[in-house]
């Protein structure tokens, strides 16, 4: 109960600080909001990701759009705290039923966070567009 004040609060202030330098003339162009503002803003989107929301939810929220979100605190799953890290992916054989589906010859799938599916000849394949991707 304590955590969903503090967020509203913080959610207040926020929207108020967002208000108030675009009222002063900044938000918008080359002027945009102060790091300061952007670096409280990031953060409290991870913190609202971590939560289960939406950038569309926060974004209405704060008076923002989705993109300056997206923009300060990084796509949704690659926070500051995610970047270099190892992300979770699969690797499987693919079912021959699912081969008629694919391209010729690819024998293996890569599934990536997202669910991005990639189709491979071979596990050597499958090796090396990982190491090529940093994966």
């Amino acid at each position: 109960m304590a955590a969903v004040e503090g967020a509203e609060m913080k959610s207040r202030e926020l929207k108020k600080r967002l208000a108030s330098e675009r009222e002063a003339g900044l938000g918008r162009g080359r002027r945009g909001h102060t790091v300061e503002l952007r670096g409280a803003v990031a953060s409290y989107v991870r913190e609202e990701r971590s939560r289960g929301r939406t950038d569309q939810d926060i974004a209405s929220e704060l008076g923002a759009s989705r993109g300056a979100l997206a923009r300060w605190a990084g796509p949704v799953g690659s926070g500051s705290e995610c970047r270099g890290s190892l992300v979770p992916i699969a690797v499987r054989r693919t079912p021959p039923r699912e081969m008629a589906l694919g391209s010729v010859g690819a024998r293996c799938v890569i599934v990536g966070p997202r669910g991005l599916q990639v189709l491979v000849a071979d596990l050597s394949a499958a090796a090396e567009l990982l190491e090529r991707l940093g994966w």
